[in-house]
């Protein structure tokens, strides 16, 4: 990438010199992603267990790393901006899952390819609120480092400030908190992600950009809370690795919708990818 900016020459009654005025991003090459993996076989990497679409348990140096199944999960908490345009009433069908097929392939006895293929069966699905799987580690897991557009959240519709980059920060700051408690903190334009408790690492590389969002809390959590204080922290790390996500919505915050382009049809079928890689 070429990053351009353009800076105050002098002091003014406004800003100091230096400051940045206007900034621009041009890719110059496009990002290498990994090919997908032609293997056939239905395998876990060792210690890993598989029901379904699931992936329910995997055991890495005699630990168990999963606090919660990796699994198809299409729900997500509104936002504020959501909230006046009624998103989660219109929406609440996906808080169970369907049409949904999962194949895991083993790469080697740490790493997992992991694909979903999503075929609706009907015509008359409302939108997505995301389309992706979400997982849960051990607490301990607080330190994140990615190559994605940052370093603050950012959603489809709401990302040309937010640079792609390679950055590292501690989960509290990858979390965004607002005085009312709703969904935060997306990365968008995901190329890799790493998380980490540093003695073990798990790296997510996606077969196309990803959308992920981590918290230290769980989206029941954010039910029926009005204050950042009341949310109940600490007990694992939430995990959204995703396609897309639901934009943050709206030209105003009392009752317009996501704009078209950036919200997911529910009648569409649609593929991804990833790999995960304990290091």
């Amino acid at each position: 990438m070429l990053n351009v900016s353009a800076r105050l020459k002098e002091d003014k009654p406004w800003a100091k010199r230096g400051f940045v005025v206007a900034s621009e991003q041009f890719v110059l090459s496009p990002y290498d992603f990994p090919k997908v993996i032609k293997d056939e076989d239905k395998a876990a990497a060792k210690g890993a267990s598989i029901d379904g679409n699931n992936l329910i348990s995997w055991i890495i140096d005699g630990c168990e790393m999963l606090q919660a199944p990796l699994e198809p999960y299409f729900w997500k908490p509104e936002n504020d901006n959501q909230h006046a345009a009624g998103f989660a009433q219109s929406s609440a069908v996906w808080k169970e899952v369907t049409d949904v097929t999962v194949k895991y392939t083993a790469i080697n006895d740490h790493s997992i390819l992991v694909e979903l293929d999503y075929h609706p069966s009907g015509t008359d699905k409302p939108l997505l609120p995301k389309l992706g799987m979400r997982m849960r580690l051990p607490a301990d897991f607080t330190t994140i480092e990615y190559f994605g557009r940052g370093p603050w959240e950012n959603y489809p519709d709401r990302k040309r400030s937010a640079f792609l980059g390679r950055y590292k920060m501690p989960l509290a700051e990858y979390e965004t908190e607002y005085v009312h408690p709703q969904d935060n903190g997306c990365r968008t334009d995901v190329r890799w992600f790493c998380i980490t408790n540093g003695k073990k690492t798990l790296r997510i590389d996606g077969l196309q950009p990803l959308c992920i969002r981590a918290w230290d809390y769980g989206e029941e959590n954010l039910e029926g809370v009005r204050h950042p204080h009341e949310i109940q922290r600490g007990r694992f790390v939430n995990l959204n690795i995703d396609l897309n996500i639901h934009g943050v919505g709206g030209v105003d915050s009392w009752g317009q919708p996501t704009l078209p382009q950036y919200t997911i049809d529910g009648n569409k079928p649609y593929h991804y990818g990833f790999i995960l890689d304990w290091q």
